[in-house]
């Protein structure tokens, strides 16, 4: 039974300082818990350090904000539970809880992905067991553990020794922006800021091996040049400056541009401006852009068996985006076939039912309540 009367105390780092997948996934997470549970009392528990730019007016006004100074991060990980009294329930959002022993009513970890254990060579050594360490540490002393996919269940599974019963897997939505139609004078404004021109795709994605980006450009480079239509690569990361070489190396400068993060108000208009999204990660939790493409009314292209064909099911175009030869097919295929693209398109709808806010936010209350 709901109970009126909940404390929640969440770990809300990256919730300020990532701007990416764990923040995006903290901050909708802990707005949409304090919309539709306003009852409860929500607090942040924030590093002191340097300013963010989600700490002004970005939160719901009924969150509260407890600063704790984190001397070279000892705090964070030996003494946050101070700030939570017996009744709270604490929930860490990035796969990690204190290392400190404090009775409170709940403690709860999310866990997002075990890539740094599937694709060990990615990671330096004593970061892959600093991360060990940590997630063991969650698994073994939380309450609960939520998994942001089935997926990432199974890889719990794979590489610990966890009791089913701590697990439940709740999927995460994306912001309510990209759900918003943009006006068209407001997406040419975008467009026109930085240098856009329609038709084009986009890919929205870190640049890093497991992101696969380069095989985008292999496979422009197999398309002919009056059958390819623009992509606009928005990301960085530590391939970035090896993925523009190898486009300037193939001539293919002006078919793909290259943006940095944007302005979150930005990218909707960039998404729904598109034809379509090509994400040819290999491995992710989740993968939210999937969300984020079908909620901005587009289709997407992604790699089979990934995750992200958990998050889009039907409502994408899935191959081993590894070859260059079916990514460069699938590409032509896509923004060719109306017919398919209005399949994709109607699947998606479908598909978006299961991110409704209010479900998932439900899923996590009976965490917190039990």
């Amino acid at each position: 039974m709901y109970n009126s009367s909940l404390k929640i105390y969440y770990e809300a780092k990256r919730a300020f300082y990532n701007y990416t997948g764990l923040g995006n996934y903290s901050r909708w997470l802990v707005n949409s818990y304090a919309q539709i549970y306003p009852d409860d009392s929500v607090y942040l528990l924030k590093p002191k350090g340097k300013n963010s730019r989600f700490e002004n007016g970005y939160f719901f006004d009924s969150i509260q904000t407890i600063n704790y100074s984190n001397t070279l991060g000892l705090s964070r990980s030996l003494s946050l539970m101070n700030h939570v009294p017996k009744e709270g329930v604490f929930h860490g959002l990035s796969a990690e809880i204190p290392f400190q022993f404090k009775k409170c009513k709940k403690v709860i970890v999310t866990i997002h992905d075990l890539i740094f254990l599937s694709r060990p060579g990615d990671y330096k050594f004593l970061d892959r067991t600093i991360m060990k360490a940590k997630v063991r540490y969650a698994l073994e002393h939380s309450d609960a553990i939520i998994s942001i996919s089935q997926y990432t269940t199974q890889e719990i599974h794979k590489y610990f020794k966890v009791d089913p019963k701590k697990i439940t897997t709740i999927y995460q939505n994306c912001n309510s922006i990209f759900y918003n139609k943009i006006a068209e004078e407001q997406r040419s404004k975008v467009l026109l800021k930085y240098g856009i021109r329609e038709p084009y795709w986009i890919c929205v994605s870190s640049f890093n091996g497991r992101k696969n980006i380069q095989s985008i450009i292999e496979a422009y480079a197999l398309i002919p040049d009056k059958m390819r239509i623009p992509i606009v690569l928005i990301g960085s990361g530590a391939l970035k400056k090896q993925c523009v070489m190898r486009t300037e190396e193939l001539k293919l400068s002006q078919y793909i541009k290259f943006l940095d993060h944007l302005e979150s108000e930005e990218l909707p208009s960039l998404y729904q401006a598109s034809i379509g999204l090509i994400y040819p990660s290999l491995i992710e939790g989740f993968g939210i852009p999937a969300l984020e493409a079908m909620a901005s009314g587009i289709p997407l292209i992604g790699h089979k068996g990934s995750s992200v064909e958990e998050a889009a099911g039907e409502a994408g175009l899935f191959i081993d985006c590894l070859s260059k030869e079916e990514l460069a097919s699938a590409i032509l295929k896509l923004q060719s076939d109306t017919i398919l693209r209005s399949l994709l398109l109607k699947n998606a709808t479908n598909q978006m039912g299961q991110y409704s806010n209010q479900k998932l936010i439900n899923q996590l209350n009976k965490i917190y309540s039990e």
